[in-house]
């Protein structure tokens, strides 16, 4: 299917290039224009005598007939001119539908450049341009009897239009160099110049008139575009009669630079395809699209850009900006009222201090300007004056008032570009009065760090702050801005990914009861990115009022984002919503139940879970023939080669064995490792050279070493014939058995030094699993353990009933035999288990529950309720925690009091001597 939808788009390309030029009636060519149509979707008639064309209906002859799939009537492209003149000819269409039976389901119109495209059973029409056809086959799939996919006219012509100008941009980027400035300028400037001709910036046609002169050689690009540019920013006092003498006077800082280039041929037909759509169906966040072509991945990655859809921007702008003014806008009854009501919105101003191409804000401005409309109509029923009496007496929301920090030139004038654009739209759709030129100069929206600067005083923030974490920070913008970020924030903590900051500037700078909005990483409910942001957000005053804990991105991106409003250093009155329910409360953990608090580390689990090691270099890994050879050569080196067992080897091998090995110098001097002299030769060509350029002192000089050796670990577990381990991020926590058999944990998991039931079961039981999901962070959707935060945080009950153990028992032998049996990993027969199958393990599963409820005198019906769960455990942890402060206390004190025993027992000579010692 795919590769039949390639073929016909090309054949679809090769039409419009054949016919895009065609200017003579439709009788001289209909026949030879729809056989050559038809013939690229791969439709084909057998009999030359029965082509579809000249088809009597029974009420007239239909220009083309396919039964029970389409009638077609084409027109003169000379007499009907737009899509809407050939609307006209519809009852026309369905004079022959009706004549027919009515059986056909889709009749189309067309005049060689437009199709419009009517649905017979439900009334709808589909307009598409020739230029079009390429990127919208999916519409004419019902000539291939398959249901069509009719996408929405203005997503196909931006798509395209994204297209053609992302490859005229990287063209002259490549062709061009050290012009990068003008480049971005003079892609602008023709970008502008084609939404203007469609939408009444400028007179109709002026800019495509300029491309075909170029195209046939009557003029060249450099003249004519900067002659129109140059027209553009002059004033009409200074204007002279010519060409352009129509042209109004723009302004702004768009055409006082007016690059000069001689456009290759590519250069010309871009241009040359792109006047061919109709922009006035065209998205002005195709600035964004364009920004985004021209970047590299890693640029991207770099600047943790990613550009964030319509719909997740809406759960920002919604809460923060329509909901408020709605609720003002229903308790408005006069006129005086709503006089008041627009007077406060023209003084409402937006920021978005990450604004890239300006997405947020065109969001935010296109929604603003609505509620001004509806303030208007409600005036104009209210009272006895028109539209444009209502618009000159209370003015309009000034497009000036929407603010922008952006880190990069470009996006930064994108942003300004896009609002130009967008103003006039509105100005269009709403038949505003509002002057569209000049163009504003847009002096809130510019470049810089907005870490840096101080922000505007405004009345929303909304946003999306970049997406880096911690561990990229470095090595995205360096070690001087690294150093820098890290004292210009002091009480940050260093420990958290980029994006936190962005709370810490709102706090610095943003006034109490200010809505804030911003779409984030979902790490910033979790561990150190929590405390960072949303905890002191709470510990300020401010409360989270609409929350969306995690979704999938719906870019390119593969993460998962925590869309946050919250209201700044205030409480807030009005409803309160996480993940669509309306709550009492949301924590900084974006939970929704008030009992969501701080846990504490307990010392009965503490030294008893590890992280396995991190060797930090390839090099160190080795595969079963390198393991075969090295031992083969010497039996010796078995003593530093051991079983790298992995977080992939333990939910996906069948029998949780380890699929590769390592070489392991522990925390050796270099002189013991001289003794294994293969493996070192390995270690010495494969990680040395990588070592010697690592900023950390002790790596560059101890490249033989792991940068984790996990010495902890491996002594705690040395005496256990097995131990407990889990894969640290999965879709759910499996603890297993590992036999201690010359094996090696990584990093990818946690160790946990239990070698009995009683403990495997408890960690295996749902009030272990719903723990893991409260207090661990998460990679793309699945749960990531910690030791620190989960296990030493864990309460584990006094005493585990025996029937724990037997029944973990039975329980892990049914994974192992099943597993074993039917050559799968524990991930896979887990989601068997949720998708239905494996009842016994899901009873044994159950059963578990039980005895584990029973361990620790939980009602056994309340364990299926996740809330009441994490209640008790919180409860049972506080609990735990006042116990062992009171115990060390006492400990304390009584050191305390034998001290001062002591010293009371001293000779005067010694106190002396000890006073002046101190």
């Amino acid at each position: 299917m795919k590769n039949q939808r390639v073929t016909i788009q090309e054949n679809v390309g090769n039409f419009y290039q054949r016919w895009k030029d065609y200017s003579k009636n439709e009788r001289k060519g209909y026949q030879t224009f729809l056989g050559e149509f038809f013939s690229s979707f791969g439709i084909t008639f057998e009999d030359p005598n029965k082509l579809p064309f000249e088809v009597h209906t029974g009420n007239g002859f239909a220009d083309a007939y396919i039964k029970d799939v389409v009638i077609i009537e084409m027109k003169d492209r000379n007499k009907f001119k737009t899509s809407k003149d050939l609307e006209k000819c519809l009852p026309q269409a369905l004079k022959y539908w009706e004549a027919k039976g009515k059986h056909v389901p889709y009749l189309v119109l067309c005049n060689f450049d437009d199709f419009i495209i009517f649905d017979t059973r439900d009334g709808e029409k589909h307009h598409i341009k020739l230029a079009e056809l390429e990127t919208r086959i999916e519409t004419f799939d019902f000539l291939r009897k398959i249901n069509p996919q009719f996408i929405p006219e203005q997503e196909a012509v931006t798509k395209k239009s994204a297209r053609l100008m992302g490859e005229l941009y990287r063209s002259l980027r490549n062709r061009i160099k050290n012009r990068d400035n003008e480049v971005d300028i003079f892609v602008l400037q023709c970008l502008f110049c084609l939404f203007s001709e469609d939408i009444g910036y400028l007179p109709s046609q002026t800019f495509t008139n300029c491309i075909r002169r170029i195209k046939d050689g009557e003029d060249n690009s450099a003249n004519i575009l900067s002659t129109l540019f140059k027209m553009m920013d002059e004033k009409d006092s200074v204007r002279k009669k010519g060409r352009f003498e129509n042209v109004r006077y723009f302004n702004g800082p768009l055409f006082r630079i007016r690059p000069e280039f001689i456009l290759d041929e590519k250069e010309v037909k871009l241009l040359w395809d792109s006047c061919e759509l109709n922009w006035i169906y065209v998205r002005p966040e195709i600035f964004g699209a364009l920004f985004e072509s021209a970047q590299t991945k890693s640029d991207r990655h770099k600047d943790g850009m990613h550009f964030t859809s319509e719909d997740d921007i809406m759960k920002v702008v919604g809460p923060c900006i329509i909901d408020p003014w709605n609720d003002k806008l229903s308790r408005c009854k006069t006129t005086s009222d709503y006089r008041q009501l627009h007077k406060n919105l023209k003084s409402y101003r937006v920021l978005d201090p990450a604004c890239g191409s300006g997405n947020f804000l065109i969001v935010a401005y296109r929604a603003i300007k609505r509620l001004e409309n509806r303030i208007f109509n409600e005036y104009k029923r209210l009272s006895d004056k028109s539209y444009k009496e209502i618009q000159d007496n209370l003015g309009w929301y000034p497009v000036t008032n929407m603010y922008g920090i952006e880190l990069n030139d470009f996006p930064a004038f994108l942003t300004k570009v896009s609002l130009w654009i967008t103003k006039k739209m509105l100005i269009n759709e709403f038949k505003l009065t509002e002057d569209d030129l000049p163009l504003e100069e847009l002096k809130h929206i510019y470049a810089a760090d907005a870490l840096k600067v101080k922000w505007d005083d405004v009345d929303v923030v909304v946003g999306n702050p970049p997406y880096i974490g911690y561990s990229q920070i470095r090595k995205a913008r360096g070690d001087e801005y690294f150093d820098w970020l890290s004292k210009r924030f002091k009480d940050h903590n260093q420990m958290s990914d980029y994006c936190t900051y962005w709370f810490e500037k709102v706090l610095e700078d943003v006034r109490a009861g200010v809505l804030v909005g911003l779409v984030c990483t979902k790490t910033i409910s979790q561990t150190n990115s929590r405390v960072a942001s949303l905890e002191k957000i709470i510990t300020s005053g401010g409360v989270l009022f609409n929350v969306i804990s995690h979704q999938k991105w719906s870019g390119e991106a593969k993460v998962h984002i925590s869309i946050v409003n919250f209201m700044n250093k205030r409480g807030y009155e009005g409803r309160i919503v996480l993940d669509y329910n309306t709550v009492k409360q949301i924590s900084s953990r974006l939970k929704n139940f008030a009992t969501a608090v701080n846990v504490s580390q307990l010392n009965e689990n503490k030294n008893l879970s590890f992280l396995g090691v991190s060797p930090q270099g390839m090099g160190f890994i080795i595969n079963k023939n390198d393991y075969q050879n090295l031992i083969s050569n010497n039996t010796n080196n078995i003593q530093v080669i051991k079983k790298y067992l992995t977080g992939e080897d333990l939910v996906q091998n069948y029998d949780q064995s380890p699929s590769r090995w390592i070489i392991d110098f522990q925390d050796w001097t270099f002189e013991q490792t001289l003794k294994y002299s293969e493996p070192l030769k390995i270690v010495k060509k494969l990680v040395k050279p990588t070592r010697e350029k690592n900023r950390i002192k002790k790596r560059r000089e101890m490249w033989w070493r792991f940068a984790s050796e996990s010495m902890s670990l491996r002594r705690k577990i040395e005496g256990l014939k097995r131990f407990i381990c889990l894969s640290r991020v999965s879709k759910y926590p499996i603890f297993v058995f590992i036999e201690n058999k010359n094996i090696l944990p990584a990093d990818a998991t946690v160790t946990i030094a239990f070698d009995d039931y009683e403990h495997l079961g408890v960690l295996s039981s749902k009030f272990h699993a719903d723990w893991c999901n409260y207090q661990a962070s998460s990679l793309k959707g699945d749960l990531r353990y910690t030791n620190t935060t989960v296990f030493e945080t864990f309460p584990f009950p006094k005493k585990i009933s025996s029937s724990v153990a037997k029944i973990m028992e039975q329980l892990d032998d049914y994974r192992r035999n099943t597993c074993k049996k039917e050559k799968i990993g524990l991930t896979t027969l887990y989601n068997q288990m949720y998708e239905g199958g494996h009842v016994l393990l899901k009873k044994l599963h159950d059963k578990l529950n039980d005895a584990v409820a029973e361990s620790y005198g939980f009602p056994k019906n309340k364990i299926l309720v996740y809330e009441d769960i994490i209640k008790f455990l919180v409860d049972l942890n506080i609990e735990r925690f006042m116990q062992q402060e009171s115990e060390e206390s006492t400990v304390q004190f009584g050191k305390d009091q034998i001290l001062k025993k002591a010293y009371k027992n001293l000779s005067k000579a010694e106190k002396k001597s000890n006073r002046k010692s101190a």
